[in-house]
């Protein structure tokens, strides 16, 4: 996904996906809500340099491996993280 559109502008709906290995998002511009709720991240997350347009949505993700945003940029109007009790320890 990196480097791509995604939601243009219909939203990006990712709410219970697992992601298994490395996902990359780095680059991706979201135009309309990005929604991640209750998705599962079992590798190295990238969202470096992502532009969300949107609401972008995190609430009850879990991440299990290392999740960057360095450089990522919110243009709309709300951005809801992960509950910290949601992050995957290990």
């Amino acid at each position: 996904m990196a480097g791509s559109v995604c939601g243009t502008p219909l939203p990006a709906r990712f709410d219970g996906t697992t992601f298994n290995g490395v996902a990359r998002f780095n680059g991706a511009t979201f135009g309309g809500a990005a929604r991640f709720g209750a998705a599962n991240f079992r590798g190295l997350t990238l969202f470096d340099k992502a532009v969300f347009t949107g609401e972008a949505q995190f609430g009850g993700a879990t991440f299990r491996g290392a999740a960057t945003f360095m450089d990522a940029t919110q243009e709309g109007a709300a951005f809801t993280p992960p509950n910290a009790a949601s992050r995957g320890a290990r």
